[in-house]
């Protein structure tokens, strides 16, 4: 697996297909994560900027999509200092997971935020245990739980080891 920045609109409708493909994956399991309106390509571009969508790709087939910002007011507004990388929408297509992808996932965005010279890696989550087991079982330490805008926000930081 390895990541490779979107570069044309192209990356950016597959990013969407792919999420509302996880997302209809999620609803049809009662978790309900996200809406279509936020993965939209109009959704998606309203809330990232084109260098933040990051494509995951297994021997060049898309298998999953992360987004990486290096700040996040919104749910990490006491955050002042840039020495974070900030994980949204990771996300691996269904047909894709298992096999540790999120782990390794995990480990490609570690791999970026050392190359940018970050010491943490931080991401907000559903409230949910499952997601609680997988970022622990991946290091990931909880911050806290907060209701962001009616949004269950459950909040973890890594340090990342260099």
């Amino acid at each position: 697996m390895y990541l490779e920045q979107a570069k044309t609109i192209k990356d950016w409708q597959a990013a969407s297909k792919l999420l509302l493909d996880v997302m209809e994956n999620l609803n049809h399991q009662h978790l309900t994560l996200w809406n279509e309106s936020q993965l939209t390509l109009d959704g998606l571009k309203k809330q990232y900027k084109d260098n933040e969508l990051y494509l995951v790709k297994n021997q060049g087939t898309l298998e999953g999509v992360i987004f990486l910002q290096e700040i996040d007011p919104y749910f990490w507004p006491e955050l002042t200092s840039r020495d974070s990388l900030f994980l949204h929408k990771l996300a691996i297509h269904p047909k894709h997971k298992g096999f540790n992808k999120g782990t390794e996932l995990i480990r490609l965005a570690e791999q970026e935020a050392t190359k940018r010279g970050l010491t943490w890696l931080r991401l907000d989550c559903d409230d949910r245990e499952p997601l609680h087991n997988f970022y622990q079982s991946n290091n990931f330490q909880l911050i806290d739980i907060k209701i962001i805008n009616q949004f269950t926000a459950a909040r973890y930081s890594k340090e990342i080891k260099t």
